[in-house]
């Protein structure tokens, strides 16, 4: 019933506007706008997809490999707000009774799928679903091999979705060919605030294209490329971005291997005003070197409070002297007057050094 209505409405419409074309002088056509015809490609799309959906949802109740024990699952959480179904097995026709489910429930917030058998066509169930979708805001599809061609569907997907706020894709088979569908997404999308990707291989013009992305998006706060193949090349991208990003507020790196230099183009980034509060620079080959120029970054920078710097080759005593200085700055986000004393004693310690040279 749903979908007849929407098929007889766009019919509708469109043979009233064309019409209307139609009388239309050529020249006319040109210099004058026509309200709505821009957004043709959308709403025939959007019908597509509708169609789609419901094509694959009408197939799947005559399969007889349907998955009896998922659909029973479903129908007992039918208002509820979380379906988890990490580790189920789910392959890719599971995905059309999902998405029927992401296309009816009006309760449902936060969907985890991870650790199944999902491949690229069952994200394009899923993924035609949420661009109808108007209530989820978590989904999960970590542990997948959804490879770059499921990361477009879902990117697709984000420039049309308006609730999705948060999107898991660990360890999903992905490189820089997903990274960049993924920063054209992010250039349109507004409300995703949490994205994970760690664990793939987007490397060095991965990072280039999603630090092109943030320059633009003021939405995102949380990005993970943690295991990713990232080396210095990668965070001089990301540097200049956190110079005019405004929002991304925590940044997880571990795993990578930015070295000395990588940690060095991000120190020069805290010199100046971010708006980054939390770093995780885990295992990534940096030695003392690298560390006392973060330090030095760090007694000018009023934002950044945590910084996980472990398995790195850095020495206990600097470990212990970073861990008091992140202390220190933490407590300044609260007591201003406590900043004013510590920027006063750096700006001191900085006319004394040049009254010695």
């Amino acid at each position: 019933m749903y979908f007849s209505r929407k098929k007889q409405e766009f019919h509708e419409n469109f043979h009233q506007t064309m019409n209307e074309i139609h009388y239309l002088q050529p020249a006319i056509r040109i210099l004058y706008k026509i309200e709505g015809l821009d957004y043709f490609e959308t709403i025939e799309r959007t019908i597509k997809q509708i169609r789609i959906v419901e094509e694959e949802f009408q197939l799947n109740k005559i399969s007889k490999d349907r998955n009896l024990k998922l659909e029973r699952s479903i129908s007992d959480k039918t208002n509820s707000e979380k379906l988890l179904l990490r580790n189920q097995q789910l392959n890719n026709q599971d995905m059309i009774v999902i998405a029927n489910l992401l296309r009816e429930s009006i309760t449902l917030t936060n969907l985890n799928l991870s650790t199944n058998q999902i491949e690229s066509n069952g994200i394009h169930s899923l993924s035609t679903a949420l661009m109808l979708n108007t209530t989820l805001i978590s989904l999960n599809l970590s542990e997948n091999s959804i490879g770059n061609q499921g990361v477009h569907y879902l990117a697709d997907m984000l420039c049309e979705n308006i609730t999705l706020t948060k999107l898991y894709l660990d360890n999903t088979q992905i490189d820089t060919r997903a990274a960049q569908y993924l920063a054209n997404a992010l250039k349109i999308n507004q409300t995703l605030l949490i994205l994970r990707l760690a664990d793939n291989t987007i490397g060095d013009e991965g990072v280039q294209y999603l630090s092109d992305a943030l320059r633009t998006n003021q939405t995102l706060t949380v990005l993970n490329i943690s295991g990713n193949c990232i080396s210095s090349k990668g965070m001089k991208y990301l540097a200049q971005t956190l110079l005019i990003n405004k929002t991304l507020t925590k940044l997880s790196l571990s795993r990578n291997m930015i070295q000395d230099e990588g940690i060095i183009h991000l120190a020069n980034a805290f010199k100046q005003e971010t708006v980054l509060n939390a770093l995780f620079i885990a295992a990534n080959g940096i030695t003392e070197r690298g560390a006392r120029y973060l330090m030095d970054s760090l007694q000018s920078n009023v934002t950044l409070s945590t910084i996980d710097y472990e398995f790195n080759e850095i020495g206990d005593e600097l470990y212990r002297h970073m861990h008091e200085t992140l202390l220190i700055i933490d407590a300044c986000r609260t007591n201003k007057e406590m900043e004013y004393i510590r920027l006063l004693r750096k700006r001191n310690q900085n006319q004394k050094i040049k009254t010695t040279q």
